[in-house]
């Protein structure tokens, strides 16, 4: 099941996730991170069902972000949409990535099945 289908689109980066307060001694969510969470939670396919555990993730992007930096936002994104129970549940991942010039924006489809029931 395609979860998401999205052109031009900004990919956020693991890399970039948290902020750290030093007053407090804290790390925190980076704004940039949370942004572009809230933007994934948009465009993702919603009211889908939590399809049943183990799952099989297929991932096609044209970007020019290391390969791994969004995988993470995304993974919590699902988890947090109930398409998936939980990400430590993805037993097959499949990423095929087409490298963009920096600054082009992106594309990205990622399509969810129970593993073994494509």
């Amino acid at each position: 099941m395609v979860v998401l289908n999205a052109e031009n689109i900004s990919l956020p980066s693991v890399n970039k996730k948290y902020n750290y307060n030093p007053k407090v001694g804290k790390l925190f969510l980076a704004k940039e991170y949370r942004e572009a969470c809230k933007i994934l939670k948009i465009l993702m396919r919603k009211n889908c069902g939590v399809l049943q555990a183990p799952y099989e993730v297929i991932i096609n992007v044209e970007t020019y972000l290391d390969i791994d930096n969004f995988l993470k936002p995304l993974f919590d994104v699902m988890q947090e949409l109930e398409i998936i129970g939980n990400d430590r549940d993805i037993i097959r991942l499949e990423v095929n990535k087409k490298p963009l010039k920096k600054g082009k924006l992106n594309k990205l489809c990622v399509e969810v099945n129970s593993y073994g029931k494509r």
